[in-house]
């Protein structure tokens, strides 16, 4: 879902062969080994944990229910040519029943993730948003899945629309048509259905990435802002996850447009890592504190861009938002007066508490 699935995912320790580019400049850096500074008051703020049908379990969803008040749980898209959605999976439904176990309501995520691309597709949001016959259809099925099924809501997570917006700005506007179209159909359902849609971070305009904030809102329930892959392996140069000088700026630039009580604040719970040679992987925080202790690298915390951050003995690079990093996204959350907030992924970050 937010994160980008191209990354192999580590949840264990491994060793990486090669070696890591320089890191971006960091303020304040402190050797740090504990995982958690003080405890953060999550009152008052709606609390979303994200879950992967594929790969995480109820006994997971089970022991990280804690601190959570929603549930959103990533099992479908879009298909190929825009005009359906894929299946809704068993694991899905055993994760939604679990959900309504512990009090939490359910989202069901759907997006324009492409398995035979290996990321979010352009072309698949190109194919939805340009037939208004393609949205009506996939409308109705999302509605009727909805209903059958007992879904507290939808999330619409539509990423990757830089392209198609430079060559057309008025996919822009389908954006907000297509969430428009789904409130309404909702609305006739029952009222109470959430309808939550989740974008990518910027300091620019978020026009530009697809999104029309104010337009968006209109329609949905909650804006949930994706504030992290600011770097990753896809870049040469290592760096936080989402620094949080960069969180605060797209945080600024998006309150321009809506209001503090319609976002949610997207915080990275994970972590990547930048070999010299080879692909970078995506890690768990506890797999990466475990490779770094396993190689005796220095875990460094970052004062400025409060991330963990370490260099293996190859060179390796490896930056990762854990506990405390979550805990000061948090405590800006609250700072803000922000709706709440939504990490992802209960799979592998480290325990809300």
């Amino acid at each position: 879902m937010p994160v980008r699935k191209v990354i192999a995912v580590v949840t264990a320790a491994a060793v990486l062969i090669g070696a890591g580019s320089a890191a971006v400049a960091v303020a304040d850096s402190v050797n740090e080994t504990s995982a958690r500074s003080t405890s953060v008051n999550y009152r008052d703020l709606s609390v979303t944990g994200y879950v992967e049908a594929q790969g995480t379990s109820v006994a997971t969803l089970k022991k990280r229910s804690a601190k959570l008040t929603s549930v959103g749980i990533d099992g479908i898209n879009f298909t190929a040519d825009g005009s359906g959605i894929t299946d809704v999976t068993r694991e899905a439904y055993a994760l939604l029943a679990q959900a309504h176990r512990q009090n939490d309501t359910a989202e069901l995520l759907v997006g324009n993730y492409d398995n035979d691309f290996g990321d979010f597709s352009p072309q698949v949001a190109a194919a939805l948003l340009s037939s208004p016959t393609n949205m009506e259809a996939t409308a109705n099925a999302l509605v009727t899945e909805v209903a059958e099924h007992g879904w507290d809501g939808i999330q619409v997570d539509l990423e990757s629309l830089e392209s198609i917006v430079d060559a057309d700005p008025s996919y822009t506007d389908a954006v907000t048509s297509y969430l428009a179209l789904l409130r309404a159909k909702l609305d006739d359902v029952s009222t109470k259905k959430t309808l939550s849609v989740a974008i990518m971070a910027t300091t620019g305009d978020y026009r530009d990435l697809g999104y029309d904030p104010a337009g968006i809102a209109a329609s949905t329930t909650s804006i949930v802002l994706m504030a992290y892959d600011q770097h990753g392996p896809w870049e040469r140069t290592a760096g936080p996850v989402g620094g949080l000088p960069w969180v605060r700026a797209t945080l600024r630039t998006l309150l321009k447009s809506v209001d503090a009580s319609e976002v949610q604040l997207g915080i990275a719970g994970y972590g990547y890592s930048w070999p010299r040679t080879g692909a970078g992987r995506h890690y768990s925080p506890h797999a990466a504190r475990a490779l770094a202790a396993k190689d005796k690298a220095v875990v460094h915390w970052s004062g400025n861009q409060q991330e963990r951050y370490a260099t293996l003995k190859n060179g390796t690079r490896l930056w990762w938002s854990d506990a405390r990093a979550v805990d000061a996204r948090v405590k800006l959350a609250a700072s803000f007066d922000l709706r709440g907030v939504a990490v992802w992924s209960i799979g592998l970050a480290d325990t809300l508490d």
